[in-house]
């Protein structure tokens, strides 16, 4: 339990948030041993203790700097792969989320950028998270993930970008 609020605090410090903007190799880097430790956390825990989990990071991702997306969704694509059918348990509640940053991803569709500092390379990298994450949900589906209404969902944002 010490552990697992260790590695909680440790990833809400946010270090795409502290980090200077220009460095997102370095940035890159760290994140990914963050997200390496609370990868093998998440492995150790049963559903019932790993939901409140994934919904208080997708919480916080939600709030402060709009790099908590980018570290957000490259965890939500590490889980998925790890996961497998199993992560497609808490993948409904990130269709709307998905959908609505597809939108706001695309210049085309909005005039305000979504990151103030490296737009397009965060962008790009936030796609890419996206749409792997996305596209492993799908891939692991044992379950008719993708209903109508969820198609529906990710249809048009799909087709704009």
């Amino acid at each position: 339990m010490m552990m697992k609020m260790c590695v909680e605090q440790m990833f809400y410090l946010s270090f795409s948030t502290s980090c200077p903007q220009g460095d997102l190799q370095r940035t890159s880097e760290v994140e990914g041993h963050v997200i390496n430790c609370l990868l093998a956390m998440v492995l150790k825990l049963s559903e019932v203790t790993f939901r409140p989990l994934f919904f208080k990071l997708l919480d916080w991702s939600k709030t402060g700097s709009k790099e908590r997306l980018l570290t957000f969704f490259r965890l939500s694509d590490v889980l998925a792969e790890k996961l497998k059918s199993l992560f497609v348990l808490f993948a409904g509640n990130l269709v709307k989320p998905i959908a609505d940053l597809l939108t706001l991803s695309n210049c085309s569709q909005t005039s305000e950028p979504l990151f103030a500092s490296l737009s397009s390379q965060k962008v790009c990298l936030l796609l890419h998270f996206l749409l792997d994450c996305l596209y492993k949900i799908c891939l692991y589906d044992t379950q008719r993930f993708l209903s109508r209404e969820r198609a529906d969902t990710l249809l048009q944002p799909l087709l704009d970008q």
